[in-house]
């Protein structure tokens, strides 16, 4: 049975091994997005308390 379920994973095409192993496009641009968004906002809360030191 254990034997059975290993042929079937190893008959899916390239196309599919290749589409699962993708990361979305959208979701590569929102995750940079994020990220730099987050980095600015840290550097602003940062630049705004050091001119009121």
């Amino acid at each position: 049975m254990e034997e059975k379920r290993n042929n079937n994973i190893e008959l899916r095409s390239e196309k599919v091994r290749n589409l699962v192993g993708q990361i979305p496009p959208v979701l590569l641009q929102y995750g940079v997005m994020i990220i730099l968004f987050v980095i600015f906002l840290l550097v602003s809360i940062i630049g705004f308390f050091l001119t009121n030191i």
